[in-house]
């Protein structure tokens, strides 16, 4: 899965990866192309660190998730 969160018309792309085991890895892509990679565990894990992600980007100023033509 790919969303994006917009802020002043720059974008934070972020890739979430199911793996076979249950676990997944989630990859943020900042504006300047610099990227963070985490591996989550468990599938209880994804919504639980999602939301967090999201709550902290609208803390930030971000507006998201958006849809967006890649």
């Amino acid at each position: 899965m790919i969303f994006f969160f917009e802020q002043r018309g720059r974008y934070m792309r972020c890739e979430l990866t199911p793996l076979g085991d249950g676990s997944a890895e989630l990859v943020v892509i900042d504006p300047d192309g610099a990227q963070t990679r985490e591996f989550l565990p468990h599938s209880a894990d994804i919504p639980r660190r999602v939301a967090e992600l999201s709550q902290t980007l609208h803390n930030a100023g971000w507006w998201g998730p958006v849809g967006r033509d890649i």
